[in-house]
């Protein structure tokens, strides 16, 4: 980012070449957000991602904002390989994954969540004939 101000002006300018969204990057919190809002109003995009250099906003503080979409990226891919890095730990000791089958999402599970009935053909989502 070359500056505030610069990157307002950049955004601006974008809008009105007909941009349908902004995404300004490198927004440090919900302050910064506020102030880009107000020089550059209109469809953002805001990329939350942890570890990076904005301080965790949730949806609705992003709603709040006036910020049009807010995406977590990672969010789910970090939580899924944590579990599986535990699992993988589990694994090495006990020389199978039966230690972690609580943690484990079961069969059943499965297809309720996807409203799936062995045996029926399976159509997505589940309500479309």
């Amino acid at each position: 980012m070359t500056g505030f101000d610069d990157m307002v002006a950049r955004a601006n300018l974008y809008r009105e070449a007909g941009a349908d969204v902004i995404f300004p990057e490198g927004l440090h919190d919900a302050d910064e957000f506020a102030r880009f809002m107000k020089a550059s109003p209109g469809a953002t995009l805001a990329n939350m991602t942890e570890f990076g250099k904005t301080k965790h906003l949730t949806e609705a503080e992003f709603r709040a904002l006036g910020i049009a979409i807010a995406i977590y990226p990672l969010s789910l891919m970090r939580i899924a390989m944590k579990s599986v890095e535990e699992a993988l730990v589990s694994f090495r000791r006990d020389g199978g994954f039966h230690g972690a089958l609580e943690r484990m999402q079961s069969r059943k599970e499965l297809y309720e969540l996807l409203s799936y009935k062995p045996g029926d053909e399976w159509r997505y989502p589940a309500n479309r004939r």
